[in-house]
């Protein structure tokens, strides 16, 4: 990992003073966390990470469950990037006014902004939880984009519980990375040097984006230590198979040479059969397209591929391409049934048309 990789952080776990007025109760010695305490014993973050008018953008949404052991009120503070927008703060279902504190919290990357909020009265005795939205563009960086989400800001609290727990789950449609590029680590500061290492977690598909999940517990008594940073590289063209004479195509590139994108269609033989143009302008260019292209001749699609032409029809470049199997085909029919009881007598027709189509094309798929 190169270590010079410039981040863009956000940050969710709370440091936070605590204002009381409740008594104090004697501690038991083999208990080391003082009492009134606030405690965050569970964090859950759900992140998605989305194409928004060509802008990458991470839209983060935080639940932080604490247990209040005597406390009358807390004020809490809480990093954000500083291009942070539509910031939000809930206690239960009530919004709370927020602000900057004109103080910072330091990043791998340098300051980011503190805001804070008062909550009073406590529910004593109890948990209770509070909840945070907000977005930020994430940008390319050495190739890659990259997230942050900070654990580490525990290590600041005074008091602490015996164990926390991180749920972390990132969403990113699967028009947007490289999956083979996808890697999570962790990341703290020590001996004045960044250290980073593997994280394990899952990546699974779901509804067209992939899941990643994690999570990380603290040693005993002790807080997290750790930020945990995603990085992936971005994803420069795509094709899927949308229905058997459709494909979505997806790119993201900036284009230096050529004049125009096409689609090419083939046979399973290697026969050609017809073309689309999907963009055409003047150069250098940013192309950002995601679209469903029909084949030119209603037919089912076999083998398509995305080709970068000149003027004059050269083919300068083959950005990707789709060779259809049984694997798609399959995955097709299953679609088909899914949709089928809900779909009207005017779909259903042509559904029943592509079934028949899918049987006639299946011996032939790879």
């Amino acid at each position: 990992m190169n270590k010079k990789l410039v981040l863009l952080a956000f940050v969710s776990v709370f440091t936070f003073s605590a204002v009381f007025t409740a008594r104090f109760i004697t501690l038991v010695t083999a208990n080391p966390i003082p009492v009134p305490s606030i405690m965050m014993p569970y964090e859950y973050i759900d992140a998605t990470i989305s194409l928004d008018e060509g802008v990458m953008k991470a839209k983060v949404n935080g639940t932080y469950t604490f247990w209040n052991a005597g406390h009358d009120n807390v004020t809490m503070y809480y990093p954000v990037p500083p291009d942070s927008e539509g910031i939000s703060v809930k206690f239960g279902n009530t919004s709370l006014d927020w602000d900057y504190t004109g103080s910072n919290y330091s990043t791998v990357i340098g300051d980011f902004p503190m805001i804070r909020w008062f909550i009073k009265p406590l529910p004593k005795f109890t948990y209770f939880n509070v909840t945070t939205y907000y977005e930020h563009p994430v940008p390319i960086l050495d190739g890659n984009y990259t997230f942050l989400y900070a654990m580490g800001t525990g290590k600041y609290l005074a008091n602490y519980s015996k164990l926390t727990t991180a749920y972390v789950t990132i969403r990113i449609g699967m028009n947007i990375p490289q999956p083979e590029t996808l890697n999570l680590y962790t990341i703290k500061y020590s001996n004045g040097a960044w250290i980073w290492k593997p994280a394990n977690y899952t990546i699974t598909p779901e509804n067209g984006a992939w899941k990643i999940t994690s999570t990380f517990k603290s040693e005993f008594l002790e807080p997290l230590k750790e930020d945990v940073l995603l990085t992936f590289s971005p994803l420069k063209a795509r094709l899927n198979l949308s229905s058997l004479n459709t494909v979505h195509l997806y790119v993201n590139e900036t284009f230096t040479c050529g004049s125009s994108l096409l689609i090419m269609f083939h046979s399973y033989s290697g026969t050609y059969q017809a073309n689309t143009t999907v963009w055409n302008s003047t150069i250098p260019a940013n192309v950002v397209l995601s679209k469903n292209v029909t084949h030119p001749l209603n037919l089912p699609v076999e083998i398509a591929t995305l080709v970068l032409t000149d003027d004059a029809g050269n083919i300068l470049q083959t950005l990707t391409s789709l060779l259809v199997g049984r694997t798609h085909l399959f995955t097709r029919i299953t679609q088909i049934v899914i949709g089928w009881p809900y779909a009207p007598s005017a779909e259903r027709i042509q559904l029943f048309k592509e079934l028949v189509d899918i049987s006639k094309q299946w011996p032939y798929a790879p």
